[in-house]
Formats: C-alpha cells, sequence, structure tokens
C-alpha cells in the first residue's frame, strides 16, 4: 500500500472537530448537568482525544513514514465529518433550551420549569443518540488507527530486515 499525505483539509476538518468538541463540552459543563450530560461530555473527551491521537500520527509519523494509506485517510475523514454532522445537529436542535437550564441565568421558576419540561422531552433518546453515533464513529476511527500503526510498523520492521540483511552482506 502506498502512503500519501493527508489533504490539507482533512486535517483542517480534524482540527475544526477538535475544537467543536472543546467548546461543546465546556457549554454543557458549564450547565445544571443531568447524568446524561456527564456521559456525553466524557463521550466527547475520548473523541477529543482519539482525535488527537490521529493528528498527532498524521504531524509526526514514526520514521518518517505516514501510516495511513489513502482508503484510511478517506474513511478517518467520513468518521470526521460524520461526528461534526452529529454534533452541529444537536446543537442546533438545543440552542434555545440553553437559556433554561445554564447556571447564572436569571429567570422565574415557572419559566425555568417550562424549559426544563420541554428539555427533558426533547433529550429523552436526543443525548443517548448523539453518544451512541459518536461512540461508533470513534470506535471506526481507533480501529482505522491500530490497524494502520500495525500496518506502518510491519513496514518499519520490514525496512530494518532489509538494512540488517544488507549490513550483513557488506561486512
Amino acid at each position: 500500500m502506498a502512503s500519501v499525505a493527508l489533504a490539507f483539509g482533512s486535517f483542517g476538518d480534524i482540527v475544526a472537530l477538535i475544537q467543536i468538541l472543546v467548546d461543546l463540552s465546556g457549554t454543557l459543563r458549564s450547565g445544571k448537568a443531568s447524568t446524561e450530560y456527564h456521559e456525553l461530555v466524557a463521550e466527547l473527551g475520548s473523541l477529543q482525544s482519539v482525535l488527537e491521537s490521529i493528528k498527532r500520527e498524521i504531524l509526526t509519523p514514526p520514521l518518517g513514514t505516514p501510516i495511513f494509506d489513502r482508503s484510511s485517510l478517506n474513511a478517518i475523514g467520513l468518521a470526521v465529518e460524520r461526528c461534526r454532522s452529529l454534533v452541529r445537529d444537536f446543537t442546533d436542535n438545543t440552542r434555545g433550551y440553553g437559556k433554561g437550564f445554564m447556571v447564572g441565568e436569571p429567570g422565574n421558576n415557572l419559566w425555568d420549569f417550562w424549559w426544563n419540561v420541554n428539555w427533558r422531552l426533547l433529550k429523552k433518546g436526543t443525548i443517548a443518540e448523539l453518544r451512541e453515533q459518536l461512540t461508533h464513529q470513534k470506535t471506526a476511527m481507533i480501529l482505522i488507527l491500530s490497524v494502520s500503526s500495525s500496518a506502518s510498523l510491519r513496514r518499519i520492521e520490514q525496512q530494518l530486515k532489509q538494512v540488517s540483511i544488507t549490513k550483513a552482506v557488506h561486512e
């Protein structure tokens, strides 16, 4: 398999998604968070770690040998775009509810109750579904990273064997 450099757009997508995850996690942490929120924040942090690992492998490949081939990069790009789409849809669908459950927001009890009821109805399956779908995408990226790392390690081992054979022949 021939290795290829990551397209600028794909790398930019990874960086942009990392920033979106940081922003969303910060927003969720700042509210009166339920258990579902805490679990979602944990999943966002886990996804961010995987993306940081991928970014690190792209920026500093072992021994200068890129670990991702074209199909791996395409698969990662699709997973990144899916994650971005999921997070964007979630934030678009919940944007108005933020006013009712953010800490420090002035409001009366009836208004807070109204937002709380609406939010509970909306979030019933929304947060769990988002977490599940992000977990699937994260798992796919972990598998791609693992398989690509293994393939890269085999290539490096082959190069080292070749160097050893060449060195032995010249001695």
